[in-house]
């Protein structure tokens, strides 16, 4: 009570809605909210006719509103009914996770685990005189027919005295005021945060003896695992110097004289180096880059886990995209894998700030996608030692989802390299970026539709097509496979175009279904059919949504056969949960396979491991095929002199 009428609240209204709240800047933000939700009770615009509908903002959201008139008495007061679905409603929830669902939309009245509706009851003359409302609020996966978990909310507010107020129509003093709105505040201001971390470090110190000292060290419990995450959520309010002092008490243990036994001490350096990897905030990658740069305190074991920490930052700072850049080019040992986590933060980043992120930017962001595209070596030349960072430097520019240069820069890269995977993790890579016409017409004319091209190649470059699809690509792909000579080729995007066809995932395949439909029911011949069946690239797609409950799934699979092996060369599979308007991934995982023909003949040849003549034959070995190429190269031109 007394925190809330410590301060004033400012507060501008137009037609009895409240557009602009005006807290005090040294109020803590509970009591904002508190005094938000208030507001959103009083907010009551004027009802002339019997049933209104409109959109309302307050505290639960942007939701869609309905006022009833229930009854008038002689007097003159009017007994108003106030109905919200809070499940409904925009602008409403939070992410604290490092999941980053793909949202979708389908035509469903159910969009979260909560069933949540707001009854308000006015009685209202010239102005408010009552007001009592009730929140309900039912979790759906544990509920039946109205029934289950529950949480009801009420509050009571009556008019009990007014005061006219002389300085009425005088202009507030907004200098000690900031500028808000009645939405709830979810994130804790930076004026608070000062206050709070002395306080939240000796929390997190805390936690961590609790979890090396009094827990056992050989084998974990839940309230173990419960206090961990309480670390994590304790570590992410602390700031740079704070980080410090608990690094240098925890992490730092073997070179300082503690308490700590040298098993709890290991322990101590564990549940640091896990929690900051996982906490996401910008002050914990900051304070891992100072201690890698200018403290060299990491033990070398343990750098390649702090730094892949930068893909769970949320909310990445132009800053800190320098700091990246600064440790990269001070430190030339670092692990290249950290490149894919930069390339994830830039990702993360663009999305909050497409602005900054165009190719005409000069910002911090862009020079980090300029670092990453320096690492690509002229037409992709690769050597035995260098073949892997070139990969790696590749998956990072997928990674962040942008170039500076045009992506058809990519396809050359493709066509130039000397290592046959290197063309293909270029392809994939350009299945991550953004619709360029360019490399399309590029990937359709030079790639996919040159049947002189590896088959791994081609099909990469379809995958890569179809992430942009049009009705146009559909025909073009359709009139390819008319002429197609390559089986493996043929059979993966046959079944590709008919697994798609009866697709209903909401967050792409349904829209693509919709075009194949379209753009073969416009060819005079059918789509040319393959044999799919063993030893054949195919590909294989499940999904299912019940709109009316919002919920489904997807799973998504494929295997490439090449023509020199009856061994797969390479498989994809991806299942997706569909869930309340996003779409989260469960499970994704690829591989690739190559040059397992010379452990099939280890295993299995003459003088294998299991010499076995029949299992042998399935495969052949590298001069098996030359010594196929070149005899059918004699007989054809042997024909021809014959001829």
């Amino acid at each position: 009570k007394k925190d809330v009428e410590a301060n004033s609240l400012l507060f501008t209204e137009n037609n009895r809605r409240f557009a602009v709240v005006g807290p005090h800047i040294s109020e803590p933000l509970y009591v904002t909210n508190i005094k938000r939700g208030i507001l959103s009770a009083l907010q009551l615009q004027s009802v002339e006719e019997q049933q209104k509908v409109f959109t309302e903002v307050d505290v639960s959201g942007n939701c869609s509103t309905e006022l009833k008139i229930i009854r008038e008495s002689d007097e003159g007061d009017k007994e108003i009914l106030k109905i919200k679905n809070l499940s409904q409603c925009t602008n409403r929830t939070h992410n604290i996770t490092k999941l980053n669902p793909v949202p979708y939309n389908v035509n469903s009245t159910i969009q979260g685990p909560l069933n949540s509706t707001s009854f308000c009851r006015y009685i209202v003359n010239s102005h408010v005189k009552t007001v009592e409302c009730n929140e309900i609020h039912l979790l759906r996966p544990f509920s039946y027919k109205g029934a289950g978990v529950m949480t009801n909310v009420t509050m009571n507010l009556t008019l009990e005295d007014e005061e006219w107020n002389s300085n009425f129509f005088s202009s507030p003093d907004w200098t000690e005021h900031r500028k808000s709105c009645l939405l709830y505040e979810q994130s804790v201001r930076k004026d608070e945060v000062s206050e709070t971390v002395n306080e939240n470090s000796q929390h997190a110190k805390a936690l961590l003896e609790e979890l090396v000292t009094v827990l056992p060290i050989n084998e974990s419990k839940p309230i173990t695992a419960i206090k961990f995450t309480n670390l994590v959520f304790a570590i992410r309010k602390l700031d740079r110097s704070a980080l410090r002092d608990m690094w240098t008490t925890f992490y730092n243990c073997d070179d300082l004289e503690t308490v700590l036994t040298d098993k709890q001490c290991k322990k101590a350096q564990s549940y640091v180096i896990d929690a900051i990897t996982q906490c996401g905030t910008v002050q914990c990658i900051q304070y891992v880059v100072e201690a890698i740069r200018d403290y060299d305190q990491v033990q070398p074991e343990d750098v390649t886990a702090l730094l892949s920490g930068m893909s769970a930052v949320r909310k990445p700072s132009p800053m800190l995209f320098n700091e990246v850049l600064d440790l990269l080019e001070q430190k030339k040992d670092l692990p290249k894998t950290m490149l894919l986590s930069l390339g994830t933060m830039i990702r993360k980043f663009c999305d909050q700030e497409p602005q900054q992120c165009t190719s005409e930017s000069d910002t911090e962001v862009m020079d980090a996608v300029d670092f990453l595209e320096k690492q690509l070596p002229k037409h992709c030349d690769a050597t035995p030692d260098t073949v892997d960072d070139l990969i790696i430097s590749l998956k990072a520019i997928g990674n962040a989802g942008r170039m500076r240069s045009k992506p058809v820069k990519l396809v050359e890269c493709s066509q130039g390299a000397n290592y046959l995977n290197v063309s293909v993790v270029a392809i994939e890579t350009i299945r991550r970026l953004p619709f360029c016409a360019v490399t399309q017409k590029t990937l359709r004319r030079e790639v996919f539709g040159d049947y002189r091209k590896d088959p791994e190649v081609r099909l990469q470059a379809y995958l890569a097509l179809m992430m942009h699809p049009s009705e146009l690509i559909v025909k073009y792909v359709a009139e390819v496979l008319d002429e197609e000579v390559n089986t493996q080729v043929g059979a993966f995007v046959f079944s590709h175009l008919k697994q798609m066809n009866e697709s209903v995932e909401p967050t792409f395949g349904k829209r693509l279904g919709e075009m194949i439909k379209s753009a073969l029911k416009e060819r005079k011949t059918p789509l040319r059919e393959f044999n799919i069946t063993s030893f054949k690239s195919r590909f294989m797609q499940r999904s299912y949504l019940n709109e009316e409950s919002n919920l489904g799934f997807s799973t998504e699979s494929h295997v490439f056969y090449h023509p020199e092996s009856l061994l797969p060369r390479s498989a994809e599979l991806n299942v997706t949960l569909d869930m309340w308007g996003g779409a989260f991934p469960v499970v994704e995982t690829s591989t690739r396979l190559e040059g397992l023909e010379i452990i099939w003949e280890k295993l299995f040849g003459h003088k294998g491991y299991f010499p076995d003549n029949h299992i042998r034959g399935l495969v052949r070995t590298p001069e098996e095929q030359e010594n196929a190429i070149k005899k059918l190269e004699k007989r054809s031109t042997d024909n021809v002199l014959d001829f």
